[in-house]
């Protein structure tokens, strides 16, 4: 469990599990969503919770549900020369929303994860289905600084996170000596 959450994944869809929860991550989704389900996660955001959608340009019933457009063609790896405390992205896609919607990251001028605020919650639109992909965020080198500080800033705009000024799980605690 990151970051103190204790995360499910969600195979078949069981709006129980998204009683008790705070945040959704839909990632590489393989199946439309029936009405009920989407009227669920509309009650959940309403409600104070957080969705996050990694779209890919060819999901327009959840690009709807969300008030976004993502970008069909892809623009491919992102940042073309990989920095550390960037994030990096795999498929990414450009992604507008609409007014008030906010940039959590730009690419130059194409805005590729938006937030916007729906009742009393979020919704979060990144435009890469790939981004959550195990090699793209952590692997044997360890974690890529740039996604994980993305993952935090989105779990953040959530209040999902337990305590949103903590380190990164990785980061290294300062242990001064003759301090408890």
């Amino acid at each position: 469990a990151r970051a103190g959450m204790l995360t499910f994944a969600m195979n078949e869809w069981d709006p129980e599990l998204l009683r008790g929860a705070r945040c959704l991550f839909l990632v590489d989704t393989q199946r439309p969503f029936r009405p009920a389900e989407l009227g669920d996660m509309a009650t959940f955001v309403h409600e104070g919770g957080l969705v996050v959608l990694a779209l890919g340009g060819d999901q327009e019933e959840l690009e709807g549900w969300a008030g976004v457009a993502v970008g069909e063609e892809a623009l491919g790896s992102l940042p073309k020369h990989e920095e550390p405390l960037q994030p990096r992205f795999v498929d990414a896609h450009p992604v507008a929303g609409p007014p008030g919607a906010r940039a959590l990251y730009r690419y130059g001028e194409l805005e590729l994860v938006l937030a916007m605020a729906q009742g009393a919650g979020k919704i979060v639109v990144l435009g890469d289905p790939r981004f959550f992909a195990a090699k793209n965020v952590e692997g044997a080198w360890g974690t890529w600084p740039g996604n994980v500080h993305l993952i935090r800033e989105m779990l953040a705009e959530g209040n999902c996170l337990q305590d949103p000024l903590a380190p990164p799980f990785d980061a290294p605690t300062d242990t001064t000596p003759g301090e408890p």
